[in-house]
C-alpha cells in the first residue's frame, strides 16, 4: 500500500509542478476542472449521494465554475463563504458530528470545499 502511495506521488507530483509552471492559464483552468469533477463523484460517494444527486451535484459545481469564470468579482465571495465554513462550521461540525446525508447539508458542505479549488 506505502509503495502504491510513494509511486502515485512520483508521477503526479512532476505532473502538477509541470501544469503550474508550463501550461497557459486556460489549459490549467480545464485541467483543475477535471480535477474538479474526480473530487465531486469522491465527495458523492463520501455523503452517500444517489446516481441522481450525484449529477446535480456535479452541474451545480460545473456551474459554479462557469459563474467563476466569466464574473471573476465573484472569487472573494467564494473564498470568503469558504473560510467561514472552515473557521466557524467545521469546528461546530467536529464537536456535534453530524451525519452529512443528502443533497442539503452534503451538498453545501461539497460546493464549500470543492469550488475554491477552482
Amino acid at each position: 500500500m506505502l509503495k502504491l502511495r510513494i509511486l502515485t506521488v512520483a508521477i503526479l507530483l512532476p505532473a502538477f509542478a509541470a501544469g503550474v509552471y508550463f501550461l497557459p492559464p486556460v489549459a490549467w483552468a480545464f485541467a483543475m476542472f477535471g480535477a474538479l469533477l474526480l473530487a465531486a463523484e469522491e465527495w458523492a460517494r463520501l455523503v452517500s449521494f444517489s446516481s441522481t444527486q450525484t449529477w446535480i451535484f456535479r452541474a451545480v459545481l460545473a456551474c459554479g465554475c462557469c459563474v467563476l469564470w466569466w464574473q471573476e468579482q465573484f472569487d472573494q465571495v467564494v473564498y470568503a463563504a469558504s473560510t467561514a465554513f472552515w473557521v466557524i462550521a467545521v469546528p461546530v461540525a467536529l464537536w456535534r458530528k453530524p451525519r452529512l446525508r443528502g443533497l442539503g447539508v452534503g451538498g453545501i458542505a461539497g460546493v464549500l470545499v470543492l469550488l475554491p479549488m477552482w
